[in-house]
């Protein structure tokens, strides 16, 4: 299963359970897919330690 397939299905069970998508490459094709299939935000496997606080810090859009 990928990660988007997983997203989907965390999101489907598991409702207010929040998912950010890790990623090595930003491809706008699958970082959409990662939102449309539940994911509030993105960031690239390489990103340093604040980057990634920052991201799991995030609220989405209106939490």
């Amino acid at each position: 299963m990928d990660g988007i397939a997983t997203t989907r299905l965390i999101r489907q069970e598991l409702p207010d359970t929040q998912v950010v998508a890790i990623t090595s490459l930003l491809e706008e094709g699958s970082v959409v897919e990662a939102v449309r299939a539940g994911a509030i935000g993105y960031v690239l496997k390489d990103a340093n330690a604040q980057e990634l606080c920052r991201v799991v810090k995030a609220r989405p859009p209106g939490r």
